[in-house]
């Protein structure tokens, strides 16, 4: 078997006319053109912690001669005019012009981190376009790609010296011009690697890194080098293609000794608590692979505080520091090991005295009923005041959060079960805006008579596991059902089925966690699924094949956080976001590399189905030890509304190199300021279905809309966007399986999934649902104040086939004496599974030289009236059932299901003798390419009316993708055979 993975890069050109250049004085000849800098603010550059990003772009235009075009305040092009440059920003991203006709200008665009009037500003992003305009009203997409910088990184797996033979993973991270913590997105570059001691294996994308193979016997270190080309700076406002080149090297054991600490302390956290006067408190947490030996506080280069051991608790300290001196300062951290390795951290405090630091006051916490000896809720309430304000009040259940409440009276009701019986440590913790705390405490006993959890309550809660995003089941994982947060005690537990399906019907009201296990398999665990009503809550689980079978399967351990204006707060239940939704990842506990995290905005349907939206996919430096040694950081992640509002879910999901995965679903709050408007109902809404003969596992895709290696079935549905989009707030894709329903909703999306060249809106339906030999119907509504749906197809939107297997007969595998012009048979299964037809293309290798390939010209077996095959480049008829207008070079038997090929099919069918192969040598033959596929209407022939609406793909390797949908699946079955003497 074979696999190959590729990388699709989708671009957007914008072709407007040119004529001949009139007068540029001509007043009649100035045409209004609009210039548009799409999503200003996320392109270009990626935000991270700490990171300012793109803030302001200056657009520039130049005449012909390269000189700069005047604008007067009307913004027409003017050479008396006193505007040489305009600005836009995330909140004007558009820009319109005044321009004489025909005549050829240049815009540049300039995109700054601290504004383009700021003498210490850096130029983060450039784009230069050449263009004329011959009609008013045109658009010009502004283009805009980042700039590199010389603090780009290259690192490997945190290790301290390599083996020989040892291959090791090395991670490509290209920062912004002057901003280390700014990624360049992989678009904007290309990559080469030179390696010295060492050979270059590879890697599917070498914009992430590469794979290399320490030499066996080496003379100096392993030495790996990135040549990075892209943009570089020329000047404070320029930019041109140039190089960026970054080296990473690791001595070999035998030189340096085993256990050579090479590995710096991490400093997770330095931060302000409180600053009296010249006192100022603070409070961190710092940790190294060996220890840290040695912690002191700098102001400037004043020694104000050396740390002692008894001011640690573990890897966290809090110590107040005196002698701070009036006025802002910046203070300084260093951490250092007994290798010597240091790490340093800044914090700025303020020039005065910082504000509210008087804790809120919990004068009381009551839980009722208590003792609780009945299956059912108890009510937490608390009393809780504060100098300022009281933000929140949590309850917690030991270290377990059960809820928060932001008003009085503060109270929680929380549901308890049988299983749960004991003595129950509770406690309300009280914040306020400044970040004091107050807390209260009590008991609760639970002594309730031992019942059933399932069947206790009216909510059920159930999941799919598989083992790819839209592929294999994994049947027989244990499940353990639990309170979230506490693992004390497991509530229930239950195997899945062959179709990797669990239930647990009838529990309690609440919010659950679910832990996933099977021998060989990675751990896998959701957090946060929520039982609601007498819903049956279905969510989507990944279990994968564990990289090391005798590797823990603990699953990684998430801090999730969101911006609060001036720092970072914990991302809680309920939280309220405007518009999008902003937020971070980083991992704990033990230090773990990972592969990824996937932030996705989820809604859950009538029927109990989570939908999701994919916002973002981050892809992690094991190098990077932020906030911690060896701890991973996804950066600022934000993610686009989509066209939702009200309550919905966050997922964050996150995969070590293990392939242990943990998911976490937390419920936020989401509203609009934009205001909606009237709109119409999408148009020609079409559905085609992928089905995979092979079912591969992969990690998850970043494009949904795209096809990845690994998927099994999945759905692509593309509707014509609305004449008018302006009151549009979002996308619903609704399917039934019958043409009258009930629909429900298995996509979402806003105007971000239409193109804006060809005006189609595409989206996939990956639903756990989704079921192989099914019709399935498709509309779409648009929602603005009011929901306007498509008109139901009166036709199945598209049928999905079962997976396509043609099987090889003869020449058999391993035959003796085969002709030398012999028949290649195949039996098809394409009628079987439903289809219309199948494409199939036949190689021959020569196993002697392994240089001589044979290929037959793609063929196109149908049925429709009558079946025929043809060629699929010519449409030359090879053989039709009703026998009109064929020679029949080919045969089909229709009994039987076989298919014959002549070797030398296009000599044959060109009344040629074809070319024999050599005697007495051995052979492989193969399908190199096939699918199935199915029209919608099968009965009639194919037309525009009548589209293909499924396809079942068996191999698809070449580069240039066969089957729509950009598809790569190369898997095939061979048969050798040795012809005759």
């Amino acid at each position: 078997m074979h696999h190959r993975a590729s990388l699709s890069i989708l671009s957007l050109t914008l072709l407007l006319g040119a004529c001949q250049q009139p007068s540029p004085h001509a007043p009649q000849d100035h045409l209004d053109v609009l210039l548009n800098l799409p999503h200003l603010g996320t392109q270009g550059l990626p935000y991270a912690p700490g990171g300012t990003g793109v803030r302001e772009v200056k657009v520039s235009v130049l005449d012909a001669q390269g000189q700069i075009v005047r604008f007067n305040a009307n913004r027409d092009a003017d050479p008396q005019g006193q505007q040489t440059y305009f600005v836009l920003t995330p909140g004007v991203s558009q820009l319109k012009l005044s321009l004489a006709r025909g005549v050829p200008y240049t815009f540049v665009s300039r995109a700054y981190d601290q504004g383009v009037t700021n003498p210490a500003r850096t130029l983060l992003a450039f784009g230069r376009i050449e263009q004329s305009f011959t009609a008013s009203g045109q658009t010009l997409a502004l283009p805009l790609k980042s700039v590199l910088g010389t603090g780009s990184r290259l690192t490997s797996l945190p290790l301290n010296m390599v083996v020989p033979g040892q291959e090791v993973e090395y991670v490509l991270n290209v920062s912004a011009n002057g901003h280390s913590e700014l990624r360049v997105p992989q678009d904007d570059l290309q990559v080469t690697y030179d390696v010295q001691n060492g050979v270059d294996v590879g890697t599917a994308d070498p914009k992430r890194g590469v794979v290399v193979r320490a030499a066996t016997q080496a003379t100096g270190d392993l030495q790996v080098t990135a040549r990075v080309t892209g943009l570089v700076p020329s000047g404070q406002d320029d930019a041109t293609e140039g190089q960026v080149t970054v080296t990473a090297r690791v001595p070999f054991a035998a030189q340096v000794g085993v256990g050579s600490d090479l590995s710096a302390p991490s400093i997770q956290r330095f931060e302000l608590l409180a600053r009296r006067g010249e006192q100022v408190t603070v409070r961190g947490t710092a940790q190294d692979n060996l220890g840290v030996v040695e912690a002191r506080i700098y102001s400037g280069p004043r020694l104000l505080r050396q740390l002692t051991p008894s001011d640690f608790t573990g890897t966290d300290f809090s110590v107040t520091v005196t002698g701070v001196r009036p006025g802002e300062q910046t203070l300084t951290l260093l951490v250092k090991d007994a290798a010597g390795n240091e790490m340093t951290a800044d914090l700025n405090v303020p020039a005065g005295d910082s504000a509210d630091t008087t804790a809120p006051v919990v004068t009381a916490l009551t839980v009722s009923p208590n003792p609780l000896r009945t299956v059912g809720p108890v009510t937490l309430s608390a009393q809780a005041s504060d100098d300022v304000r009281v933000s929140a009040v949590a309850f917690y259940d030991g270290t377990r959060l059960l809820g928060t409440d932001t008003a009085a009276p503060y109270e929680w009701t929380q549901p308890y079960v049988a299983a749960e019986n004991g003595t129950h440590a509770l406690r309300a913790v009280a914040t306020d805006a400044a970040g004091n705390s107050g807390e209260a405490r009590t008991t609760l006993t639970v002594d309730i008579t031992a019942a059933p959890f399932l069947g206790s309550g009216p909510a059920t809660l159930s999941a799919d596991v598989v083992r790819s995003n839209r592929g294999e089941s994994v049947a027989g994982s244990q499940v353990q059902l639990y309170r979230s947060g506490d693992r004390s005690a497991a509530l229930a537990e239950r195997t899945t089925n062959a179709a990797g399906y669990v239930e647990f019907p009838g529990i309690p009201e609440g919010t659950y966690d679910l832990v996933f296990s099977k021998e060989g398999l990675a751990g896998s665990v959701l957090n946060g699924a929520a039982a609601r009503g007498t819903l049956n809550t279905r969510v989507k689980v990944g279990q994968f094949s564990a990289a090391d079978r005798t590797a823990s399967t603990s699953v990684p351990e998430l801090n999730l956080l969101t911006p609060d204006g001036t720092g970072w707060k914990p991302l809680s239940a309920g939280a309220t976001f405007t518009d999008a939704v902003t937020l971070r990842a980083y991992t704990t506990g033990d230090a773990r590399l990972m592969r990824y995290f996937l932030f996705s905005l989820v809604t859950v349907d009538a029927s109990g189905q989570l939908v999701d939206l994919r916002g973002g996919l981050t892809s992690l430096d094991p190098g990077v030890t932020t906030p911690g040694d060896g701890q991973q950081d996804s950066g600022l992640i934000t993610l686009p509304a989509a066209g939702l509002e009200g309550n919905i879910f966050v997922q964050v999901a996150a995969l070590d190199f293990n392939y242990n995965r943990v998911a976490y679903l937390i419920p936020i709050t989401l509203r609009r300021t934009a205001t909606p408007g009237p709109v119409t109902a999408p148009a020609d809404v079409r559905a085609v279905a992928y089905t995979l003969s092979d079912r591969i596992n992969y990690i998850l895709s970043t494009n949904p809309t795209a096809a990845p290696q690994g998927s099994n079935l999945w759905v692509n549905v593309s509707w014509n966007q609305p004449a008018s989009t302006d009151g549009l707030t979002g996308y619903r894709v609704l399917r039934a399986e019958n043409a009258t329903g009930p629909y429900t909703q298995v996509a979402f999306g806003d105007a971000s999934l239409c193109s804006a060249t060809t005006k189609r809106c595409s989206v996939s339906d990956n639903t756990s649902t989704l079921e192989a030999d099914r019709d399935y119907y498709y509309r779409v509504s648009a929602f603005g104040t009011t929901e306007v749906t498509s008109d139901a197809p009166t036709l199945p939107s598209t049928h999905t086939l079962l997976p396509f297997r043609p099987t090889l007969v003869s020449p058999a595998k391993d035959s003796q004496n085969a002709e030398l012009l012999p028949t290649y048979t195949i039996r098809t299964n394409a009628f079987a599974i439903g289809a219309t037809g199948a494409r199939l293309t036949v190689r021959t290798d020569d196993v002697f030289t392994g240089a001589t390939r044979l290929t037959q010209p793609s063929v196109v077996l149908q049925k429709t009236t009558s079946t025929t095959v043809t060629d699929a480049s010519s449409g030359k008829l090879y053989f039709n059932s009703a026998g009109a207008a064929a020679d029949n070079v080919v045969t089909y038997d229709a009994t039987t299901d076989l298919l014959s090929l002549p070797h030398g099919l296009d000599r044959v069918a060109l009344k040629l003798a074809p070319t024999p192969l050599q005697a007495n040598r051995r052979y492989s033959w193969y399908v190199h390419m096939g699918y199935a596929f199915r029209l919608q209407d099968p009965a009639q022939p194919q037309s525009s009316s009548n589209p293909i609406v499924a396809y079942a793909v068996y191999s698809d390797p070449d580069t240039t993708k066969v089957v729509p949908g950009g598809v790569t699946q190369s898997y095939t079955d061979v048969h050798d055979f040795t012809t005759r003497p």
